[in-house]
């Protein structure tokens, strides 16, 4: 992926550098600030601060699918079999790429998986790291016989349509 991105903007005529950090992540730099101004218009800048714009969130299905790939082969991992998970300091990042994934037909979700806490990093230095959120993308449900049906969406909720109702023996109230 590093190396497409590298080519990418050698294609358009911008020298890129890659760097390794510590946690072992490539950092792509390059100079454009057209690009630039583009991306952090868009995007959002800082990790925490990015967002999918409306734009990409009614792009075609196909061109959706691409984004989501890449972006779970980029910043994701399995979690077991047919379960991907990202992670994000951005909540606004991950609902959009849950949306995306709903879209598709995945069973995603979203979570949050630690608040604010201090991180020692090998050097012994102790560092403030903001609260992350964790995707999940459930490919098995696309995969099988099943169909979900739409979804719709709110920021707290994904609701699914009702297939069916069966009446069982309760007796207590109904709320």
């Amino acid at each position: 992926l590093t190396a497409t991105l590298v080519s990418a903007v050698r294609s358009l005529g911008h020298k890129a550098t890659v760097s390794t950090t510590r946690r072992g992540q490539s950092i792509v730099r390059f100079s454009s600030d057209r690009l630039f101004g583009l991306i952090s218009r868009d995007f959002g800048r800082g990790a925490h601060n990015k967002n999918l714009p409306s734009w990409i969130l009614q792009l075609p299905v196909p061109l959706q699918q691409s984004l989501l790939s890449a972006y779970l082969l980029g910043d994701g991992h399995h979690k077991r079999p047919h379960v991907w998970e990202s992670k994000s300091t951005s909540i606004q990042l991950t609902l959009g790429f849950r949306d995306i994934g709903l879209r598709l037909g995945y069973a995603a979700s979203l979570r949050q998986v630690n608040g604010h806490r201090n991180v020692v990093f090998p050097d012994g230095k102790e560092h403030p790291c903001r609260p992350q959120y964790a995707g999940w993308f459930n490919q098995s449900m696309t995969a099988g016989k099943e169909h979900y049906g739409r979804v719709s969406l709110d920021e707290n909720y994904a609701y699914y349509k009702i297939k069916t109702i069966e009446q069982v023996g309760y007796k207590g109230p109904l709320y």
